[in-house]
């Protein structure tokens, strides 16, 4: 992985993870604290899905 966008995606998930390694962020909140736009958020964590870093647990529902 040498894409910086994921990379920032990824260190925020890491940042906002609990001891368990689960990190319960949505794309806005994420857009939000890593100033990225809500959509470059939801490709970088679809390819970071794809790639195998992460896995999303339950998709959607949440406030941001």
């Amino acid at each position: 992985m040498t894409d910086p966008t994921q990379i920032l995606v990824l260190l925020n998930l890491a940042d906002a993870a609990q001891t368990a390694g689960i990190a319960y962020q949505g794309a806005a909140k994420i857009s939000r604290e890593t100033r990225l736009t809500r959509r470059t958020v939801q490709k970088a964590l679809k390819q970071l899905v794809a790639d195998g870093i992460i896995e999303l647990v339950s998709p959607g529902g949440g406030r941001g």
